[in-house]
């Protein structure tokens, strides 16, 4: 069974959000890597019209497996709700950082999570490949390790919320 995220990040003071498919991936010393494919759509469009202009993108980005992942959760769990199962709001700080002697490009991202209607909130820091070989988010990685102590994340910001919300017995 795929397992495929799906997300509309909406930005204060922007007309259009960000739709997001990501498909299944690995996680090697905690660096997560996994297909992804993003579109700016209307903010108030139908859950169910921006999947199918993200797997059309899937299938026009060179992502057909990702496509395939989203057909296949789409079988087993059906439509997407038209309201979301959880919200989470997010204050993000990004650096971009730039190695042009080797060719990398990366964005770090400081990520403040709060879970709405909860009590739960977590501090991330994420770095994605803009350009490069993954030797770039390894340096990354160091850099940050030498900062203070780094816990790697079990899982998704969204795999971690499920988790609270299966385990927190809560009303909201």
């Amino acid at each position: 069974q795929a397992h495929v995220g799906f997300r509309r990040r909406v930005v204060t003071g922007r007309r259009l959000a960000t739709w997001t498919i990501k498909g299944e991936g690995g996680v090697v010393r905690g660096v997560v890597s996994r297909p992804e494919i993003e579109l700016e759509l209307d903010a108030d469009m139908p859950p169910a019209l921006a999947l199918d202009a993200l797997r059309d993108a899937a299938r026009t980005r060179g992502a057909p497996v990702l496509a395939e992942q989203v057909a296949d959760a789409l079988a087993v769990g059906g439509l997407p709700m038209a309201k979301p199962l959880l919200e989470t709001e997010t204050h993000r700080r990004i650096l971009n950082l730039e190695a042009a002697d080797r060719g990398w490009s990366a964005e770090l991202a400081l990520d403040q999570v709060q879970l709405i209607g909860h009590k739960i909130a977590e501090h991330e820091i994420e770095v994605e490949l803009k350009r490069g070989d993954e030797s770039a988010l390894d340096a990354a990685r160091d850099a940050i390790s030498q900062l203070g102590d780094v816990t790697e994340s079990k899982g998704s910001k969204l795999s971690r919320a499920l988790a609270h919300l299966r385990e927190c017995h809560c009303t909201s």
